[in-house]
């Protein structure tokens, strides 16, 4: 017999992530060394097991399953069988969205040109929490129904390459950006 500690996790990141996604997840904590040895040790996300990387006492990480489907489920650490977590960290998995082009790729550098994105699943995504990023610069998606949303670019300031700035475009959920991109073109 011997006694397991209890592990505090203080947060897990990023805490909204797409669906079917197998992207890591961080969880910052206070750990004990002796977990870098534990080889019962995995991450339970809802009722599914994924294996636990050590990085050092703030982190651990652990690969969502690719069949997480849409819902909220807790995040907990399990050795063996027995829950080391006194206080269980949540994510949500929305259903995720797919880009298939955005029209027009250009426009002036004084902005306001209405480019218009093409995919699918745009009406899981709560309107006020989708963005449009032009380089680094944000602008708010205007969902018009599941298929399509637009956005506005924005002002650009400086203007290089001969005359042509050319910016990554990407759409990421939340603001800041909890999640990272969703989809990306350029």
């Amino acid at each position: 017999f011997y006694y397991i500690e209890s592990v505090d996790v203080i947060s897990v990141e990023p805490k909204l992530i797409p669906e079917q996604s197998n992207i890591p997840l961080i969880l910052h904590g206070n750990f004990t060394s002796d977990l870098y040895f534990d080889a019962s040790l995995f991450c339970q996300i809802g009722s599914a097991l994924s294996p636990v990387s050590w990085v050092n006492t703030g982190y651990l990480v652990c690969i969502t399953p690719t069949d997480l489907l849409p819902g909220t489920y807790f995040v907990g650490l399990t050795s063996g069988g027995h829950d080391l977590l006194t206080n269980l960290q949540r994510i949500d998995v929305r259903r995720g969205i797919n880009v298939v082009e955005a029209f027009p790729l250009f426009g002036p550098s004084q902005g306001n040109t209405r480019v218009v994105v093409s995919g699918e699943g745009f009406l899981a995504v709560q309107s006020s929490r989708l963005v449009c990023l032009f380089g680094d610069i944000v602008t708010w998606a205007d969902i018009l129904n599941d298929t399509t949303l637009e956005c506005l670019s924005p002002q650009r300031i400086a203007v290089t390459h001969e005359k042509v700035d050319i910016v990554p475009f990407k759409l990421a959920f939340d603001f800041p950006y909890e999640t990272g991109d969703a989809a990306e073109t350029t």
